[in-house]
């Protein structure tokens, strides 16, 4: 901590809202609530009264399930960041402005240019791989700071390291690593995987297929197709032929959908429509489909028929991490993910970094972003970034569609290696 310290001239003022900041350590919301009145917090004299955040959520599209989410815990923390620096006596206000990307990367660049235009430094929210790589150049070039709470491809395929590109998930590679050992635990030894053709999905894909091979899990078809595709026959007939020699000896298979939610949708409506035998094998997918309310309501009972399991990053359980969850029940009737939450950390990350920097300035928030990052603890727990720029570790929950609804099925430990089942999976006898 020293180190960081010392490597940044932190401007007057901003030790006594650093002071603040260690003493509050878990302070979200009134969880714990600093001394009346503050006496001695002086506001940065280089910060604006009002504060601008762009925030760039896809409320519609393959992504729009998530993104609703996301939006509604971007909107919270804007809420409960206000209520902070009010109370820790900061004569500033954090004005959020929203944009809807509709999961397409070309529109969050033309979002991003436009928030820029009106002066946004900082954009935090719910940017998937391919959106944060189409604004990568241009927050590069402008020095303006993305936090992004939903990108987990590999870094190099989305962002320089160490540059204004931050991400409060981990990258890919670990979460290939977890699925592969899950699918081995359940002693399948055979899998089809299928992709589109785009940023995240191709990232998953490799680290994904890097680990079977190391871990001795048989890629017995590596199979991609375009992102527009409406009629999944043709990929289905390559599944089939695929799988046919190893369902015909009854050896134990499974097919990997890395997909996101309105191709799985599709996809599974046509295999169910052929009576395809590739639905009497078990389904796992990438974490583009774990809670998606998408996938439960238009192929919920197919889902459940192969079993469909995937994982997602998780944090620790903490008062904020409730906190975030019961508002958006409250909200939206819908359980969060682990984007909206990471979302949430997101835009705190964001406006303690612009405390510290003390002024509103994109490259001294962007060095403040790190130790921001160090002292605070969220609904994802504390938040340790790598020198890349992306967080360090994260444990994941694997979920399973049963009994109509998305339900926890095991829990893996990263730092252990280990998973720890909460339900029983059995693999289908062929």
């Amino acid at each position: 901590m020293k180190g960081l310290l010392k490597a940044r001239a932190l401007p007057t003022g901003v030790w006594a809202i650093l002071l603040i900041v260690f003493l509050l350590i878990g302070f979200v919301i009134g969880y714990f609530i600093p001394r009346a009145g503050a006496p001695g917090v002086v506001a940065p004299t280089g910060l604006p009264k009002e504060i601008p955040v762009g925030v760039i959520v896809a409320l519609s599209g393959a992504y729009g399930s998530y993104g609703i989410r996301e939006d509604a815990a971007a909107r919270l923390a804007e809420k409960d960041i206000n209520e902070f620096v009010k109370k820790i006596g900061l004569d500033v206000k954090f004005v959020f402005y929203y944009e809807d990307y509709a999961s397409k990367p070309d529109i969050a660049l033309q979002k991003a240019q436009a928030l820029a235009a009106r002066g946004v430094k900082v954009i935090i929210g719910g940017l998937i791989s391919g959106a944060t790589k189409a604004i990568t150049s241009y927050a590069e070039a402008n020095k303006i700071v993305v936090i992004t709470g939903s990108s987990t491809a590999a870094r190099k395929d989305v962002a320089p390291p160490a540059g204004y590109i931050f991400r409060t998930l981990p990258s890919v590679e670990a979460e290939g690593i977890a699925t592969v050992d899950l699918i081995l635990s359940l002693g399948v030894k055979n899998v089809i995987i299928i992709s589109p053709e785009e940023s995240y999905s191709l990232s998953f894909k490799n680290a994904f297929v890097n680990a079977a091979r190391t871990k001795g899990l048989n890629v017995v078809a590596d199979l991609t197709f375009p992102v527009d595709t409406k009629d999944f026959n043709p990929l289905i007939d390559s599944m089939e032929r695929a799988a046919a020699p190893y369902l015909e000896r009854k050896e134990a298979f499974a097919i990997v959908c890395n997909t996101w939610e309105d191709h799985a949708t599709v996809l599974l409506t046509q295999a169910n429509a052929r009576n395809s035998p590739l639905l009497k094998v078990l389904w796992f997918a990438s974490d583009t489909l774990p809670l998606s309310t998408v996938v439960i309501e238009q192929v919920g009972p197919i889902a459940e028929k192969v079993k469909l399991i995937g994982g997602l990053f998780t944090g620790a359980a903490s008062k904020v991490a409730d906190h975030v969850r019961e508002y958006t029940l409250s909200t939206l009737g819908q359980e969060p993910t682990v984007y909206a939450y990471a979302t949430y950390d997101a835009a705190w990350i964001a406006a303690l970094a612009i405390l510290l920097a003390g002024k509103y300035d994109g490259e001294a928030i962007r060095n403040a972003v790190p130790l921001a990052a160090s002292i605070y603890w969220g609904a994802t727990g504390n938040i340790e970034f790598n020198s890349e720029g992306d967080r360090s570790f994260a444990d994941m929950i694997f979920y399973g569609v049963i009994g109509g609804k998305w339900e926890p099925v095991t829990v893996y430990r990263v730092l252990e290696n280990k998973f720890y089942w909460l339900k029983t999976v059995e693999v289908p006898k062929l």
